[in-house]
């Protein structure tokens, strides 16, 4: 339970720098785009034999580089937190999952014969509204006999003519 619990604060503390680093995405996508410009800019007017602009360059690249390393941890903490999510995510359904057989194992010890019957019920009333038609198989029957279409606004289907 420890875990589990220091696995929720995590996520939430990486969610939180995850949302940080979503709003210096935009700035650093941008600030990335004018070094790009302004290296274009030196690489069509200086000389290459310029010291200055070589120096320039070099900054500028310095600079370029480092902004591509913070974009590159913020897209490895939004993959992260993703991840931890899913984990959260995860162990509380199949906590949820758990807890649901614990109680459908407690009643059928206590009943178990209505426990059956009741979580056939249950299946059947889940399989039946995704059926299109329902159909009673007769063992004197040569084929099968069509009962219920259920596309028919659920009305039994009557073998013979209409009243």
């Amino acid at each position: 339970m420890a875990d589990f619990q220091q696995l929720q604060r995590k996520v939430s503390e990486t969610r939180t720098a995850y949302e940080a680093a979503q709003g210096s995405q935009l700035r650093t996508d941008d600030q990335l785009a004018q070094i790009d410009g302004r290296l274009r800019s030196l690489d069509r007017w200086a000389s290459r034999d310029d010291r200055q602009h070589q120096a320039q360059r070099q900054a500028l690249e310095e600079k370029r580089q480092r902004l591509l390393e913070t974009k590159a941890r913020g897209e490895a903490t939004r993959t992260i937190t993703e991840a931890e999510g899913y984990a959260v995510e995860r162990v509380n359904r199949a906590n949820g999952e758990a807890t649901r057989f614990r109680a459908v194992l407690e009643e059928y010890q206590r009943a178990p014969q209505v426990t059956r019957r009741r979580l056939y019920l249950e299946a059947v009333g889940a399989i039946l509204p995704e059926a299109k038609a329902l159909y009673i198989v007769d063992g004197d029957q040569k084929a099968l006999v069509p009962w219920l279409p259920l596309e028919s606004g659920g009305r039994p289907a009557t073998g013979g003519a209409k009243p």
